[in-house]
């Protein structure tokens, strides 16, 4: 049984008990609350407030009214109380309730047969807030309202930011994150502001005080630049951009957001650092964009890795088709020699050259193994050598027999025959190269003043024109049914054509006047040539569609690059 006045702990005080023993054999009611007052029948018991919220250790007063059937107070009322959660809240025996833990209660008074509850929300202290860092680190000034994102811990449902001692409209997201709107007013002073949370209530106080930057408004992009000179790449070899960006004065700007997108996704993704990552074979045109401006590369992308063997006034060099830039030297010769016109073997370990010494030019092949050379000819005057497509014959011109004629050798330099021994008087020959197949060459020939193209079966029989000419025509690169070639015009100036072997329209792909030295790319999508000033025995190497629809730069001189008589280096 309850007594008349419970308190925290349901004991009351004997008097009360004895008094409500007697009222209930009085009345014989089996309830536990005192019985129903001489004023009338209780129908209701209103307890006020109905709910409450408060920290641990604070009270709340509560009241109860008995009321009839018809909503009258019922005087003289005596209720008895009782928390249902006596570990989150206690109830005195006059209805002061004291929270003891986080948590809800139950509060419930009762008066004979009827009774009424409070529920009583019990919220622990407040913690002190901390704040770990926050996002954006800082802003420009001048700029529109903020949403600042700051993590730490110790938040509440009720945190809130102070903004220079201010609090700002925040949102609890959790006990480790919350977000608060910086006014635009408050953006407007360059200068640190100073930002604490705090958790309003009982607790231990506002966060210590960090300081949040208002930085001055950044000078605008005016320009993007992408260093990559790159043109070709292949599948799954990623190529990292590297790029500047320019104010309108021309200083360098930094820690700016770049923006990266690739036009073809099946071909390359670019990641959001600007590493491009080809996956497919075709075109794609990868965009660079920063504050409105933009730049773009246009990249085509293949099978095979790809590289470019050139002469770089030196040496030999390869130009990385993945990266371009400045081809990289890896083999020089002795002192007073110069390497040029390398072509490369079906077998990429193998490097025919001619080499230039004491006023003499002579064919040597290079082993990349090894690393290890030896010369093929010892007479005063060969070059211009042309490696077979299977690898086991090359093609050079040579002025052993008096005239510069075509002669084809055993890949060691043995068994060496002349094919052009049977041309007319007064004929030069040069510039050797072979069919796809390798049964036939093409190669240039005529009197000085002009020189055409000829064709002739790997044997030496068979010579006939392909393309006869009143201007020079030398240079020549074989694929498929078709030739490219350097003309030179009247007036010294060089371009590249194309010509169907088979007999067909001639046409033009370059109109810069200086190029020259064409060379088919593995995959017949391109052709690289050297184009141009020679500067220091280097002239800018690009490469031209092979209807001259298009033309990239690969490797300029004046960026540190460059080369003469570009070849293709390929390994499956």
């Amino acid at each position: 049984m309850r007594g008349m006045y419970e308190g925290t702990g349901r004991v009351g005080m004997a008097t009360a008990l004895t008094v409500a023993l007697a009222g209930l054999a009085a009345c014989g009611d089996s309830t536990s609350g005192p019985a129903d007052p001489p004023g009338g029948q209780i129908a209701a018991v209103v307890v006020s407030p109905a709910t409450h919220t408060m920290n641990v250790g604070e009270g709340v007063q509560l009241t109860a009214v008995a009321r009839t059937a018809a909503g009258a107070p019922v005087d003289g009322t005596v209720f008895v109380w009782e928390s249902l959660d006596p570990a989150v809240a206690t109830v005195s025996a006059v209805g002061l309730v004291t929270g003891v833990a986080e948590g809800n209660a139950r509060v419930r008074a009762t008066s004979g047969s009827r009774s009424g509850e409070a529920t009583i929300r019990v919220d622990p202290i407040n913690p002190t807030p901390t704040i770990v860092r926050f996002s954006p680190a800082s802003v420009a000034a001048g700029g529109p309202d903020l949403t600042l994102t700051i993590v730490g811990t110790g938040f509440r449902p009720n945190v809130r930011l102070r903004w220079n001692g201010v609090t700002r409209p925040t949102t609890y997201l959790s006990d480790t994150e919350a977000q608060a709107t910086i006014w635009a007013g408050d953006l407007a002073q360059v200068g640190d502001a100073e930002i604490e949370m705090i958790n309003p209530g009982p607790g231990g106080g506002p966060s210590p005080v960090v300081r949040f930057a208002v930085v001055p408004q950044p000078v605008p992009v005016a320009s993007i630049e992408l260093h990559q000179e790159v043109a070709f790449s292949t599948v799954g070899a990623a190529v990292p951009m590297r790029w500047t960006l320019r104010d309108a004065g021309g200083a360098v700007l930094t820690d700016r957001l770049v923006t990266w997108s690739s036009s073809n996704q099946l071909v390359a993704t670019v990641t959001g650092n600007g590493v491009v990552r080809p996956v497919g074979v075709g075109e794609v045109t990868i965009t660079a964009e920063s504050e409105g401006q933009r730049a773009t590369l246009a990249l085509s992308v293949g099978a095979a890795i790809s590289h470019l063997v050139l002469d770089d006034g030196v040496g030999l060099a390869t130009l990385d088709m993945r990266l371009g830039g400045a081809p990289a030297q890896f083999w020089a010769p002795a002192a007073g020699t110069r390497i040029v016109e390398p072509t490369v073997a079906s077998d990429p370990r193998w490097i025919a050259y001619t080499i230039e010494a004491g006023g003499t030019r002579s064919v040597a092949v290079l082993d990349l193994a090894s690393r290890t050379y030896r010369y093929l000819t010892s007479d005063a005057a060969s070059d211009q050598a042309a490696w077979s497509p299977t690898g086991d014959r090359i093609a050079f011109r040579s002025r052993r027999a008096g005239r510069p004629d075509i002669w084809v050798m055993n890949a060691d330099g043995t068994g060496a025959i002349n094919l052009t021994a049977t041309m007319p008087a007064g004929f030069e020959a040069g510039w050797p190269a072979w069919s796809p197949d390798g049964s036939r060459l093409v190669f240039s020939a005529g009197l000085p003043a002009s020189v055409s193209l000829y064709t002739i079966r790997a044997d030496g029989a068979g010579v006939q024109p392909l393309l006869l000419s009143i201007e020079h025509d030398s240079e020549a690169a074989w694929r498929g049914d078709a030739v490219v070639f350097t003309r030179r015009a009247a007036d010294g100036t060089t371009d590249l054509y194309r010509y169907p072997v088979g007999g067909g329209a001639l046409i033009r792909l370059t109109r810069t006047g200086g190029a020259r030295s064409p060379a088919w790319s593995p995959d017949g999508r391109w052709i690289a040539f050297a184009d141009g000033p020679i500067v220091g025995g280097r002239s800018d190497l690009k490469a031209v569609r092979p209807f001259g629809d298009e033309i990239r730069m690969l490797s300029a001189v004046g960026a540190g690059g460059g080369g003469q008589h570009p070849t293709w280096l390929t390994h499956q």
